[in-house]
């Protein structure tokens, strides 16, 4: 299976070192993840394998392209400054007010064609949670019921009842 995650194979022996003197789980399970990238392994077969999000696994390959082994050991708390400023937060909370979205990847999108700004799915949820939104679960609604139907049943089951059968 191709991938376009590929490596050399220095990269590979650079990442194997790495991965052996660490003692830090974090660190090695970054590095495992561009190992197995670079290996050709499909995204959904590291994130499987390493039990992590597949968006997660494409974040450390390219965090390795950037900045090699010294990205992966960075480790920042999720950042609690926005991409948005003040206005912009304001103006996407006055149209998702007037507008509904079902996932958080249609609102990055909107967020990426309105003002150019570029959320991964998990970053644009911690910036809705930020902002007071939470995920609700969309719920069934049952469809247009025959009241002449439903009456029809009621008084069956109410006969059915005062004659006591089962």
């Amino acid at each position: 299976m191709s991938s376009h995650y590929t490596l050399t194979a220095q990269e590979i022996a650079n990442l194997e070192g790495a991965h052996r003197q660490t003692k830090d789980k974090r660190y090695a399970d970054r590095l495992k993840a561009v190992y197995l990238s670079g290996k050709g392994w499909s995204v959904t077969q590291v994130a499987e394998a390493l039990m992590m999000d597949r968006e997660t696994v494409r974040n450390h390959y390219k965090r390795y392209r950037k900045g090699g082994l010294p990205a992966l050991q960075k480790f920042e708390a999720g950042s609690s400054e926005s991409f948005l400023n003040e206005l912009q937060k304001q103006a996407l909370d006055q149209h998702l007010h007037q507008n509904l979205y079902l996932t958080a990847k249609e609102i990055a999108y909107y967020v990426e064609q309105t003002w150019g700004v570029s959320y991964s799915e998990s970053g644009i949820t911690q910036l809705l949670y930020r902002m007071g939104y939470v995920y609700k679960k969309p719920k069934l609604v049952p469809g247009k019921a025959d009241a002449e139907k439903q009456r029809t049943f009621v008084q069956c089951y109410e006969a059915l009842k005062a004659n006591k059968a089962p």
